[in-house]
């Protein structure tokens, strides 16, 4: 059993893997090579985002199906899981401790590869246990002192991936500062659960807003970067049914989801390492493109109204 939950929880930590994907290596490949900089950044990223375009037309027809598996998932179980699996990560890593030490050498996680491998896996454990939050918790909103430790871990990764020194003190100094202030079971004793009426009204919401983000003639990077969160809000699902297991949609969102990802890292990184400014940057999407994306978030939601929300075995067991 715990084999299964583990593999279970192994695919979940894919759908927030931003590493190893075909754009984002293309794109370090040419910085190492000093193909692209700050003059030629601009016109480079145009080039990126379509072929980024190109890419996600070939997924459209596949996404485009109703989920042919009918699973249910325990909510409760599910946070219990993602609560415990980032403790024990950081524990086992003792993540205070190494956050002070690269606070004392912020070159470690650029020296050691294994310390940037820490700190990735644990931002994703937190970041599953704050997008948990998003979708379980009637209020949809992740606790603040959840969040004062994944939003600066993420920029924490991006400074190691861009390799700027300065920035890695700065943001581990953030993240310690976090982990020294949270008290998880504090945090999920005031989780309200929501009931299948209010998670279908939730999908529901986050396929309207998709669809009120499409219907600008142009995007910025901030309308990109919601846009891919939205999506994300059904991988946890797709790869977290019981009774299914991980869907075959589920991979194909992932990679969906990950190219997307590709091209908001480039954003990020060209942020940090070349100063570039982005707040004036428009994104032009084809209207077929978002044509299928809208056609995408109506076969997700569709998905997510058969989704079953099952009883809690812990709860259960609590009462025996």
């Amino acid at each position: 059993m715990k084999l299964v939950m583990g593999l279970i929880f192994t695919l979940s930590i894919s759908v927030f893997a931003q590493d190893d994907t075909q754009l984002f290596d293309a794109y370090m490949a040419d910085v190492n090579a000093n193909r692209v900089n700050k003059v030629s950044s601009l016109s480079y990223v145009k080039s990126v985002e379509n072929k980024l375009f190109e890419n996600i037309s070939s997924l459209f027809d596949d996404l485009q199906v109703s989920m042919n598996q009918v699973g249910y998932i325990a909510p409760e179980d599910k946070v219990h899981e993602f609560s415990t699996k980032w403790m024990s990560h950081s524990k086992e890593v003792n993540i205070e401790k190494l956050l002070k030490n690269i606070i004392a050498d912020p070159k470690l996680p650029l020296k050691d590869p294994r310390v940037a491998k820490i700190l990735k896996d644990n931002r994703k454990y937190s970041q599953i246990l704050r997008e948990s939050f998003y979708i379980f918790d009637k209020d949809h909103v992740a606790p603040k002192k959840l969040q004062n430790i994944v939003k600066p871990f993420g920029k924490l990764n991006d400074a190691v991936v861009a390799g700027d020194p300065n920035l890695i003190e700065q943001y581990s100094s953030k993240v310690l500062k976090g982990y020294e202030s949270i008290d998880t079971k504090q945090i999920l004793s005031e989780f309200d659960f929501i009931n299948k009426k209010e998670f279908d009204e939730f999908y529901k919401t986050v396929k309207k807003d998709v669809k009120n983000l499409l219907k600008k003639s142009s995007h910025s990077v901030h309308d990109f970067h919601n846009l891919r969160k939205h999506h994300k809000k059904f991988l946890i699902i797709y790869f977290n049914l019981d009774g299914a297991g991980p869907t075959a949609k589920g991979g194909l969102l992932d990679n969906y989801i990950t190219q997307l990802g590709d091209l908001n890292d480039i954003y990020v990184d060209m942020e940090m390492r070349f100063q570039v400014n982005f707040e004036s940057h428009e994104i032009l999407m084809d209207e077929s493109i978002k044509r299928n994306m809208n056609k995408t978030m109506r076969f997700l939601e569709e998905d997510m109204i058969s989704v079953k929300l099952g009883p809690s075995c812990i709860s259960a067991f609590k009462g025996l």
